[in-house]
């Protein structure tokens, strides 16, 4: 017979602790997924340095050329322009390289541990890449509006750039 008055007694063998492993699913999925992200990755980061090296051939090209004739030194503010925005994209590239490699390395310490933690460190990486990429995309929409128009206007309405 038992005592009514005995404390309660659980069976805590089916309570979660928290420290279960990534299933086999995800690993599997990720494990996949994770040549693709460092190749991105990579490639990002190498566009980026032929990128940043062809803004720095303009900005060369600006003072060779400014030098060699009179008419090249009339398109010396656009070539510098130039080059200044493909070191510009050249950092974005290099950035979201930087970022998906990351998150290919994060993918690698999951797939050796197997933890949560080595997951939630991963999924955080990969926040971090989509959030930049939408905050570009949500930028350079409307600057490639204006950029568009403004080109449109000193294409068709300025008559300092008709030239003979």
């Amino acid at each position: 017979m038992t005592n009514p008055y005995a404390s309660p007694e659980a069976d805590l063998t089916k309570v979660s602790s928290g420290n279960e492993g990534v299933s086999e699913a995800t690993m599997d999925a990720l494990r996949n997924t994770k040549k693709w992200v460092r190749l991105v990755g990579v490639m990002l980061l190498v566009i980026a340095v032929i990128t940043a090296l062809g803004g720095v051939a303009m900005m060369f090209g600006l003072a060779m050329g400014s030098r060699a004739s009179e008419r090249a030194s009339e398109a010396a503010g656009f070539m510098f322009g130039a080059g200044a925005m493909y070191i510009f994209i050249a950092a974005v590239y290099g950035v979201l390289g930087l970022y998906l490699t990351k998150y290919a390395s994060a993918i690698t310490r999951l797939l050796e541990d197997g933890q949560v933690s080595s997951l939630e460190n991963a999924l955080q990486q990969q926040q971090k890449f989509w959030r930049l990429a939408g905050w570009l995309i949500a930028v350079s929409i409307p600057i490639m509006i204006v950029t568009t128009m403004v080109s449109m206007y000193f294409a068709f309405a300025n008559p300092l750039l008709h030239l003979k």
